[in-house]
Formats: C-alpha cells, sequence, structure tokens
C-alpha cells in the first residue's frame, strides 16, 4: 500500500487555496488541481502491512510541541522556467526539526529522506500555453496557520482522483 506522513491545511487555509486555484483557471494553461490539500513531510512510496505497524510504533513515540507556519510565496518545480508544480511556500524552523525528528524515527527501516523542499501543491501543470498570463494571475497573500498534528495516511489512487485514508494520528503538545 502506498503511504506517506502529512500535516492537514486548515478549512479557512483550503478556502483561500480554492480562490488562487479558481483564479489561474482558464485556457493560458492546462493545470490538474489539488483536491486533498495537505503537507507531506515523507513520501513512502509502496511499503508492507508489517512496515504500516512498524510506522505506527515508530511515530506514536513522537513528541513535538505545536507551531506556527507561514505561507509567503509561490514555489515552481522543477524551476519557474520549466513548470510542472505550482505550490505555495511554507515557511518554519519548526517544521524543519519536525521532519528531521520523524526522518529519525523511522531511518533504520526507510532510510535517509531525499533533499526536503516545505511546500502545499495547489496543481501539476500539463502544459502552458501563455506563461504572462499564469504568472500574472499567481497573487497570494502571506498567511500563516497553526500545525497541531501529523497524520500516517494510505493513498488509493482512483480514476476521480486519490484517496486518502488515516491510519494514525499523532497530537502535538
Amino acid at each position: 500500500m502506498r503511504c506517506f506522513i502529512a500535516f492537514d491545511i486548515p478549512v479557512e487555509i483550503k478556502e483561500k487555496v480554492k480562490k488562487i486555484q479558481k483564479d489561474i483557471k482558464g485556457d493560458f494553461a492546462k493545470i490538474s488541481f489539488v483536491k486533498e490539500l495537505h503537507c507531506t513531510l515523507r513520501f513512502l512510496r509502496e511499503i508492507k502491512e508489517k512496515d504500516v505497524d512498524y510506522l505506527k510504533e515508530k511515530l506514536s513515540k513522537l513528541k513535538f510541541k505545536k507551531f506556527y507556519v507561514e505561507i509567503d510565496k509561490f514555489i515552481y518545480f522543477p524551476n519557474d522556467k520549466k513548470i510542472r508544480i505550482i505550490g505555495l511556500n511554507l515557511k518554519s524552523e519548526k517544521l524543519y526539526e519536525l521532519k528531521e525528528k520523524i526522518d529519525g524515527l523511522i531511518r533504520e527501516k526507510f532510510g535517509k529522506d531525499r533533499r526536503f523542499k516545505a511546500h502545499l501543491t495547489i496543481g501539476r501543470v500539463k502544459y502552458i500555453k501563455d506563461k504572462e498570463e499564469l504568472m500574472k494571475r499567481l497573487k497570494v497573500e502571506k498567511d500563516k496557520f497553526l500545525v497541531d498534528k501529523v497524520i500516517l495516511y494510505k493513498s488509493e489512487l482512483l480514476n476521480e482522483g486519490a484517496k486518502h485514508t488515516k491510519l494514525l494520528e499523532i497530537n502535538f503538545l
């Protein structure tokens, strides 16, 4: 089963992202918008059922304090010359500390993770017909929100999009 560790995005931020998605919808670019918004801290790919038990055991030891994350600008992958993913940059030193702590707990079985760039994916770009128009429409207001838990999710790829099921939720102090 496909699994990942993430934190959810509050409703008020989701509403702002939906507005951004609506604003950049048009014939100047073909973008597949993300419906289930979250910030992935670690994508685990296909894992075995026994690995889920290992993850639950290790992640249940996670102790972390609630913290705020700031949204400050758009971010593009792989870069702004060849845009394949449009996201919102997430800023917080605590976010990187959390990522390191999670990696430390599961490193024995899952090894070291690749480079992490904290972001919230809002869409995957199929093609851009008018990049100038797209860039003109990309506007973000700085904002911040509280991160108070992480979740181990199972992800199923369906025709209508990914379906995420919570396997474990760890609340912060």
